[in-house]
């Protein structure tokens, strides 16, 4: 699919007065046409700062989930690039260990995971909460973000979750490595490698000092994806033409 959307990007790059992309990869991929204007790279859709909301959810309270529970969170579309499957089988190796995962999110592949989750006996170790607007709070009572997606732009999920100050576990993939180094805030796994999913979360979730360094350098750098400086950048573009 990749290389099809390629051949009528380079055609209308000939006849584009600004090409705008929103990470690394395709900015390299795009200076390789022959864009008739510029090529911008903006950071992303813009974060916003984050605001509890008007009755803060308390995730713990809700789902009754002991203050000695690890949470993992996944926020995401159910679907199958987004790829929650894999979570589950990745839980499946902490069934006997106090580590929950919460799945935020809704989709056509709803009632696959849940019968799935059924089928594993993982109902009380893998949560889908659905749809919530309250994602936000919930990421303030978790302890590792963990993304299993197969493709990304750049993605806003994982933006807000840096910003609560959790640790990432997620594909090396484009996006995803423009906003977490490996080893810097977080862990990168590479393509079909369940095991080591697991064996980072252990090992994040066994280090409470590095899993806080890994928050500290993501809070940090969330500020050059703030949605004032994305906007900065759009009216500069907008100004120009």
């Amino acid at each position: 699919k990749d290389w099809l959307y390629l051949i009528p990007e380079r055609m209308c790059a000939k006849y584009t007065d600004s090409l705008l992309v929103i990470n690394n990869e395709d900015y390299k991929q795009a200076q390789k046409f022959k864009v008739r204007g510029k090529l911008e790279y903006i950071p992303g859709v813009g974060l916003k700062p984050y605001k509890p909301s008007e009755k803060k959810t308390n995730i713990r309270e809700e789902l009754n989930i002991d203050k000695d529970t690890k949470i993992l969170i996944n926020i995401s579309e159910l679907c199958e690039r987004k790829n929650q499957q894999r979570i589950i089988k990745i839980m499946d190796s902490f069934r006997n260990e106090n580590v929950i995962c919460l799945i935020c999110g809704d989709g056509e592949k709803r009632e696959e995971l849940q019968s799935m989750i059924k089928e594993m006996y993982l109902e009380d170790k893998v949560k889908l909460l659905g749809y919530r607007e309250d994602a936000l709070d919930i990421l303030q009572d978790g302890d590792i973000f963990i993304s299993t997606s197969s493709r990304e732009g750049l993605s806003l999920s994982i933006l807000e979750a840096m910003q609560a100050g959790l640790p990432i576990v997620a594909r090396n993939i484009r996006g995803n490595n423009d906003l977490i180094e490996d080893g810097v805030g977080g862990m990168l796994v590479e393509e079909d490698e369940t095991r080591r999913y697991i064996k980072v979360i252990k090992y994040i979730l066994n280090n409470p000092e590095v899993a806080k360094s890994f928050g500290q350098n993501n809070k940090k750098n969330t500020d050059k994806f703030s949605i004032d400086k994305v906007d900065k950048e759009m009216r500069r573009i907008y100004k120009e033409y």
